[in-house]
């Protein structure tokens, strides 16, 4: 029970650290109001649909966010986006997909751009349409291997951001955050690995007995 306290305490401080140093689990964006952009909502509810093949975007998206979505295989996506795992689209052909998860993504921010952001069903969705559309594509075990990977890892991702508007972070406070908590984990497991030492006991000395000296001149025996 020892030992295992001695593991856990550390890995819990170093993960408390952290995720509050990372932003891990914070609400990203601004908060979401009573009223939530219809028009993208209407656009996400239809892009995210299972079986659907389009959506009707708001009729400023494009002034706003800076393009026009493009239609391919039947699918709106935005045709400059992609894969942000360093692995890209993989050999499995995951590009579409990618690229139809950033257009819902910058559905999100188009809301809060107007100033009524959608509430964390509208991030669910699009993480819960990229993960149908990356299972879609594959016709083996290792296909759906990694795009459970992939998936997850956006999943992850929004969690991290507390399901708010998709915010586009540097690695610096991911690896700021991984640095703090290994610290506090080291300290924290070199006091657990510590053993209380018992203090030395402080004992009791006892005077010697005093002995007197025989004076000088004197002495000692019977005297003639």
């Amino acid at each position: 029970m020892r030992l295992m306290r001695r593991a856990v305490v550390p890995v819990l401080g170093g993960l408390l650290v952290m995720a509050s140093v990372a932003g891990w689990g914070r609400a990203a964006g601004q908060p979401v109001g009573a009223a939530q952009q219809a028009s993208a909502a209407r656009a996400v509810t239809q892009l995210t649909a299972a079986g659907s093949d389009g959506a009707l975007m708001p009729a400023d998206f494009a002034g706003v966010s800076g393009y026009r979505p493009v239609r391919r295989a039947g699918h709106l996506l935005r045709a400059d986006g992609g894969c942000s795992s360093p692995f890209g689209p993989t050999a499995f052909g995951f590009g579409d997909a990618c690229r139809a998860h950033d257009l819902g993504y910058d559905l999100l921010r188009y809301a809060a751009d107007k100033g009524q952001p959608l509430g964390p069903w509208a991030r669910r969705a699009v993480d819960d349409s990229f993960d149908r559309a990356l299972h879609a594509r594959c016709t083996s075990t290792g296909c759906d291997v990694v795009a459970t990977v992939y998936a997850d890892a956006v999943r992850f991702n929004s969690w991290r951001q507390g399901l708010g508007v998709p915010v586009a972070e540097g690695p610096g406070r991911t690896l700021l955050g991984l640095a703090a908590g290994m610290v506090v984990a080291l300290l924290l497991a070199s006091g657990t690995g510590r053993s209380a030492r018992p203090l030395p006991s402080v004992t009791t000395l006892r005077p010697r007995p005093a002995t007197t000296a025989p004076a000088r001149g004197v002495v000692l025996g019977a005297q003639r």
